[in-house]
C-alpha cells in the first residue's frame, strides 16, 4: 500500500470515526483498514534485510520515554528502524528478527558498551 491520503489519515492518530467521516464509510472500516496498513507495515518490517554499511546510535527525546537506538544504512544514507531501548537486552529481539546478519561487513557505533557487547 502506497502512502494515499487514506492512509496518512489513518496513521497520524485519526480516530476511526474520524477518519470514516473524512472518507464517507463507516467506523468499522475505517478500523479495518487501519489494521491493514499496521500489518502490511509490519511485514515490510520482518523483509528488511542488513545492509553493508550499518550505523546504530541511541537517542534520548525525553526522560519518560528513554532511550530510541536508530539503526542506519550508512552507504544509502537511510534510516532502516528505531527501536527502544539501547542495551543489549532491549534490543536482541529487534536485532533477531532481521534477515541477513551476515551481509553487514561494517558497523558505525559510539563506544556504547552495550553496543560493543552486540557487534
Amino acid at each position: 500500500m502506497g502512502a494515499t491520503p487514506k492512509t496518512e489519515a489513518v496513521t497520524k492518530a485519526n480516530c476511526s470515526s474520524g477518519v470514516a467521516r473524512r472518507f464517507w464509510c463507516r467506523p468499522a472500516s475505517a478500523e479495518r483498514y487501519y489494521h491493514q496498513v499496521i500489518t502490511n507495515k509490519a511485514s515490510h518490517r520482518k523483509n528488511k534485510i542488513w545492509p553493508r554499511i550499518l550505523g546504530i546510535d541511541e537517542h534520548r527525546f525525553t526522560r519518560r520515554k528513554g532511550f530510541l537506538t536508530t539503526f542506519c544504512d550508512l552507504g544509502k544514507h537511510k534510516v532502516l528502524d528505531i527501536a527502544e531501548g539501547r542495551s543489549e537486552l532491549e534490543l536482541q529481539t529487534f536485532l533477531n528478527s532481521m534477515k541477513g546478519r551476515k551481509k553487514v561487513e561494517v558497523v558505525c557505533i559510539d563506544l556504547n558498551s552495550a553496543y560493543r557487547k552486540m557487534v
